[in-house]
């Protein structure tokens, strides 16, 4: 029987003390978890010495966590080195990325106002942003929202004033054929609170807008440049002007309704030919007061269209 003498047992460190804690694959996915998360989670858009310090300040505090998650998983099994080291990585990264994401969303934001300042009024003063925009961000898909909403309740509630069908009062032989428009003269009074009604709801509208204007998160400067550009675009400061002139608008076909009703008068052509000169007389006054009416209402949307054009050069400027 041999009594050779075994060899040296060869001793293995414990895990806890070897120096493999695999840092570099902590530090990869550390960094693209903040990544990621600059992805998905809303970036607030800073410029200047306080978007520098947000970067550093959130970029430290989500390395530090991430760090420590990771040190629990695998870096505390690393050297000492690659402990600083791994933290040294994933702070400059989180740093770097935060700072870039903030100067990217700062960017996205002026391209956003730029798109602002291209509003254009209609001849009827609504508002939309060109064609060639698109929804560029949050900016301008909340306006793209209202100017959407306050043009499709502009069109249901202007063909509802259409279907009065009071343009016909101004054409003889049309009224001649379809005299039931003047039988009905009361018909006209609806159109008040159809005008009414639609400022109201503007004026909510406006506000709503307002409010979500108020709760993004812009610069002092750009903020407010965005709350005169809600405010201007939502017709907020004209609409119950507006309303008014155009129920008065109402009150004066009543009138030339109520003249025609009394049926002095013969069509030649379009032209109303009336036998009395008291009715001729009374309606010229009504058609005089109903132009008059019409030149100050469309005298808003040009003082409108002053302002935002005024307005769209201011920020149009650096």
């Amino acid at each position: 029987m041999s009594d050779a003498t075994p060899g040296p047992v060869e001793e293995f460190p414990d895990v806890e003390e070897a120096p493999d804690g695999q840092p570099l694959v902590a530090v990869f996915f550390a960094v693209a978890a903040i990544i990621a998360g600059t992805i998905f989670m809303p970036v607030p858009p800073l410029e200047g010495a306080f978007a520098r310090i947000v970067a550093v300040g959130v970029g430290t505090v989500a390395a530090a966590i991430l760090w420590g998650v990771a040190w629990f998983a695998t870096i505390r099994h690393s050297s000492l080195g690659w402990k600083l080291g791994s933290f040294a990585l994933i702070w400059l990264a989180g740093v770097v990325t935060l700072d870039r994401c903030i100067d990217r969303s700062y960017r996205a934001m002026k391209n956003e106002m730029g798109a602002v300042s291209d509003i254009k009024l209609d001849p009827e003063g609504r508002p939309a942003l060109p064609e060639k925009t698109g929804n560029l961000g949050p900016i301008t898909s909340m306006l793209s929202g209202f100017f959407k909403a306050t043009n499709d309740d502009m069109i249901k509630t202007e063909s509802q004033i259409g279907e009065l069908n009071l343009e016909i009062l101004n054409d003889a032989y049309r009224t001649q054929a379809d005299p039931s428009v003047v039988e009905d003269c009361e018909r006209a009074d609806k159109g008040k609170p159809l005008v009414r009604d639609f400022a109201k709801r503007q004026t909510k509208r406006a506000a709503d807008l307002k409010a979500q204007a108020e709760a993004m998160w812009l610069p002092e400067a750009d903020k407010e440049a965005l709350l005169k550009t809600v405010a201007q675009h939502s017709g907020a400061n004209r609409l119950t002007e507006q309303a008014e002139i155009q129920a008065k608008m109402f009150d004066e076909w009543r009138i030339r309704c109520t003249i025609l009703q009394r049926g002095k008068w013969k069509a030649w052509g379009p032209i109303f030919q009336f036998t009395s000169p008291s009715d001729l007389a009374e309606m010229r006054v009504a058609a005089e007061r109903h132009t008059a009416l019409r030149i100050e209402y469309n005298a808003l949307f040009g003082k409108a269209l002053r302002e935002v054009n005024a307005l769209n050069m201011g920020l149009r400027m650096p």
